[in-house]
C-alpha cells in the first residue's frame, strides 16, 4: 500500500513538472508584439502603456488623436493612425491584424508577414523585401489600399479571386465594387471551351419520349444559336451551381 502510493506521488509531481515547464510557451504563443510607442489608445478598453504587450484577441482603438506603433516581429510592425479600431489574432502561424474602422500603415519584410485583413479583402506583400502597405477602410466601407513599397497582392475573401497592386500604385473600392478597379486580376478569366460540339444536323428522335425530348431541347438550343454555350456549361460544370467569378474588367 505504502509503495503504490508512492508510486502515485511521483507520477503526479512528474506530471505537475512537465505541465508547469509548458506553461511559459503557452502563453509565449499568445503573444502577438510589443507596444513601440502609443498614446490615446485603448487596449481592450483599457489604456494602452509604453513597453506593453499584444496578445491574440486583443482590440485597440485610436481617439482623434490616438498613434501606436507595435512591433509585430523583427521584421513587421504596424503603424495606427487616429480613429483607428483594429483587432490581433493569430490564424496558425500566420499573425492577422484585421481592420475595423480607420488607418494603418504595415511595414514587412521576410516570409514573416503580417497578414492584413478587411471585411472583404486579405491584403498581403508579393516580395520577401522591405515592403510597406498602407490600407484604410472608411465610414462608407470603400477600402483604400496603397503599394507604398513593393507590389500587394489583394485577395476577395468572398470570390477568391486575387489582384496585384504594383508598386507606388493605389486604389479606392466601393462597397458595391465587385472587381478592384483599376487592377488587373492575378488570375485572368479563361473564355470556356465546349466538351462537345453542338450537332450540326438533328438526329433522329428514338422511340423513348424521354430521348425525344432530348433531342428537342437539343434542337431549340441550337435554332437559338446558344447550343455551343449549353454545350460549354453542362462540360464545365457538369449542370452544379456555383458564384460566377469576378471578372477583371467588371466596373
Amino acid at each position: 500500500m505504502t509503495r503504490s502510493f508512492l508510486f502515485a506521488a511521483l507520477v503526479t509531481m512528474a506530471a505537475v513538472v512537465l505541465l508547469g515547464s509548458a506553461a511559459p510557451g503557452q502563453v509565449n504563443s499568445n503573444v502577438i508584439g510589443q507596444v513601440v510607442s502609443a498614446t490615446g489608445i485603448t487596449q481592450n478598453g483599457n489604456p494602452l502603456p509604453p513597453g506593453g504587450t499584444i496578445f491574440d484577441g486583443d482590440v485597440l482603438i485610436a481617439d482623434a488623436a490616438g498613434e501606436a506603433v507595435i512591433k509585430l516581429s523583427p521584421m513587421s510592425q504596424v503603424a495606427i493612425r487616429p480613429n483607428t479600431s483594429v483587432h490581433f489574432a493569430r490564424i496558425l502561424r500566420r499573425k492577422v491584424l484585421q481592420i475595423h474602422s480607420g488607418n494603418v500603415l504595415v511595414e514587412n519584410a521576410g516570409t514573416d508577414f503580417t497578414l492584413v485583413q478587411t471585411p472583404r479583402f486579405n491584403i498581403t506583400p508579393r516580395t520577401e523585401q522591405a515592403s510597406r502597405i498602407y490600407v484604410g477602410l472608411m465610414t462608407d466601407n470603400t477600402t483604400y489600399i496603397e503599394a507604398a513599397e513593393g507590389d500587394v497582392e489583394i485577395e476577395n475573401i468572398k470570390s477568391s479571386r486575387s489582384y496585384t497592386l504594383a508598386d507606388g500604385q493605389n486604389t479606392f473600392v466601393p462597397e458595391s465594387a465587385e472587381a478592384i478597379p483599376g487592377v488587373e486580376s492575378s488570375q485572368p478569366t479563361t473564355p470556356p471551351t465546349p466538351a462537345q460540339a453542338a450537332p450540326s444536323t438533328p438526329q433522329p428522335a428514338p422511340p423513348k419520349p424521354a430521348s425525344h425530348n432530348t433531342a428537342l431541347i437539343a434542337g431549340i438550343a441550337a435554332a437559338a444559336g446558344i447550343g455551343g454555350v449549353v454545350a460549354a456549361v453542362a462540360g464545365s460544370h457538369g449542370g452544379g451551381g456555383g458564384g460566377q467569378p469576378v471578372s477583371p474588367s467588371a466596373p
